[in-house]
């Protein structure tokens, strides 16, 4: 049989692809679909930054990365002695922020900051700086309380008032801790519970008078509080541990065996308060 040849020989070709052009329907449901994946990402960005704005400066939890900043503040100083009666103040203040010191700095979760050291005097306004600096978690004051009819006695303790909204709660919280204990030592509580509110209102001299009002009186007052309390950047509570105007709480409360005890409380306290349980 003759071949063919080359010239008559036909090849068939295998057809190509074809290129289907996207219809304007098919494009514009592609383009809604990035749009709401741009927003919904966008939302989600939204609502984390959000959600971290608003977290407080400074925590007042457990969860906190470990150790929790404790600003302790032995009240006076200096030349300012405090009241002198039975005892003087800053003398007790001292012993008691000692006895302190050395629960919270043989616990390892905890980092002490102390606003001022021993005969050192601070202005209050330098108290709350170093604790702000430091950036406290927490800030307990100390002091004694004094009585010039040498009645009064127990004790009772001073939180941030409900105008400091951002801290206010969680500083009567650890005021009401700290009182509780506090009473079931034996301490005599004074008010409602042992905790109140101090402000200093205008009188008609240009000076001031301190009002106390109890812890159940949550009026958004504009008066000023004690002033560490103020500039504090944390929960902050300021305590009146007993009366050095009254013989038994004196012995009860400013006495080594006393001071110890306090101490006890005010450490216990504030493991109760991080969620820890205090490891003496």
């Amino acid at each position: 049989m003759p071949r063919q040849s080359r010239r008559g020989r036909r090849t068939k070709r295998r057809p190509s692809a074809q290129r289907i052009p996207f219809s304007f329907l098919e494009k514009s449901i592609v383009v809604l679909c990035v749009m709401l994946w741009c927003v919904a990402m966008f939302s989600l960005t939204y609502l984390i930054l959000e959600d971290l704005a608003k977290k407080p400066a400074f925590p007042a939890r457990a969860s906190a990365a470990l150790p929790i900043v404790v600003a302790l503040d032995p009240g006076h100083g200096g030349i300012d002695r405090g009241a002198e009666y039975y005892a003087v103040e800053v003398e007790v203040i001292e012993k008691t922020s000692d006895a302190l010191s050395q629960y919270l700095e043989n616990d390892s979760r905890f980092e002490l900051v102390k606003t001022r050291k021993n005969g050192e005097g601070m202005s209050l306004a330098d108290r709350a700086k170093t604790a702000n600096i430091n950036q406290a978690q927490l800030f307990l004051s100390l002091h004694f309380n004094s009585d010039d009819n040498y009645q009064g006695r127990g004790f009772e303790c001073y939180p941030q008032p409900p105008r400091i909204e951002q801290y206010h709660t969680d500083s009567l919280r650890f005021a009401r801790l700290v009182a509780d204990k506090m009473g079931k030592a034996g301490n005599r509580l004074r008010g409602e519970g042992g905790v109140r509110y101090i402000y200093y209102e205008p009188n008609e001299s240009g000076g001031y008078r301190k009002r106390i009002r109890e812890q159940s009186d949550t009026k958004l007052y504009e008066d000023q509080t004690f002033g560490v309390l103020e500039r504090a950047q944390c929960p902050a509570v300021l305590v009146e541990q007993c009366f050095l105007t009254h013989e038994d709480d004196i012995r009860q409360w400013a006495s080594s065996e006393g001071i110890d005890k306090a101490a006890r409380i005010y450490y216990e306290a504030i493991c109760e308060y991080f969620n820890l349980t205090p490891v003496f």
